[in-house]
């Protein structure tokens, strides 16, 4: 006896409009919805509302919200390839400067996210692992010792967002099997006899730190960072961010710190020397 124990039925014969249908809004979220959209710029409140407790950066909280948000894919009639419309972002910088917690709060965001970490991934635990099935230790009646499919981190993020936090830390050759789930949108398999493709339509944000410890200006990004430049072309925004020694901004930073600390209470003299930094 032989049965299937699925998660989810999909339709083939339906047409895939691509977009996933997780959002359930209740009235009073509605109306919240309605007063951002008649804000005279929503953009800015999207983007100050991205992770508070960082300060600055909002360039790049700019990227992840259109990483967020999406792009739109495009079907080429005449050559018959798809355009994905997910971007792609790397964000590279100085130890510090708050790397980690903006990808947790993309993570937090986005309806479906996977937040791994660079240094305890590999390529199995991102795409698609094969295992052979115990039947003893399964449980289930009839269980035989058939290959099976775990599907990994991209797999579980098809249709949303994937971070991976300490990318500079993975292993050389765990870069390789990103190439194709990054372009293509798909992950490939072959083995144990096992032949097929999975969706990987995810939305890949990764940071990194520089291999000195400390972003040297006169190198490039792949000197420092020492990656593959196939993989790096892969990204469609690269943002860099510098640790730069500013008497003003860094008086700034610790009085943000200390009007977090302090429960929200701001100094008078904050929004003044705001207006003097720009």
């Amino acid at each position: 006896m032989c049965y299937i124990d699925a998660n989810s039925i999909d339709n083939n014969k339906q047409v895939d409009t691509g977009k996933l249908d997780l959002m359930q809004f209740s009235l009073k979220e509605m109306y919240g919805i309605q007063k951002i959209a008649s804000h005279k710029n929503p953009m800015s409140l999207i983007v100050k509302s991205i992770c508070p407790s960082i300060y600055g950066h909002e360039l790049v909280k700019a990227g992840l919200t259109l990483a967020l948000f999406g792009g739109v894919s495009r079907q080429q009639s005449k050559a018959g390839m798809s355009v994905r419309g997910d971007i792609h972002i790397l964000v590279v910088g100085d130890p510090g400067l708050g790397k980690s917690q903006l990808l947790q709060a993309v993570s937090t965001l986005a309806p479906r996210s996977v937040y791994v970490g660079g240094s305890y991934s590999s390529s199995s635990g991102l795409t698609v692992t094969l295992l052979r099935e115990n039947a003893s230790a399964s449980g289930r009646p009839g269980g035989s010792s058939d290959y099976v499919l775990e599907a990994g981190a991209l797999v579980l993020a098809d249709q949303g967002v994937c971070c991976i936090d300490e990318f500079d830390k993975m292993h050389k050759t765990e870069h390789s099997s990103l190439l194709e789930a990054m372009e293509q949108q798909s992950i490939s398999i072959a083995k144990a006899g096992i032949v097929c493709s999975l969706p990987a339509r995810t939305t890949i944000i990764a940071a990194a730190n520089p291999q000195a410890g400390h972003y040297n200006k006169a190198k490039t990004i792949l000197q420092n960072l020492k990656l593959n430049p196939a993989l790096l072309s892969r990204f469609d925004l690269i943002f860099i961010l510098i640790d730069k020694p500013d008497e003003l901004k860094d008086q700034l930073l610790s009085e943000h710190v200390i009007h977090m600390h302090n429960g929200g209470h701001k100094s008078s003299t904050l929004n003044a020397k705001k207006e003097e930094c720009k």
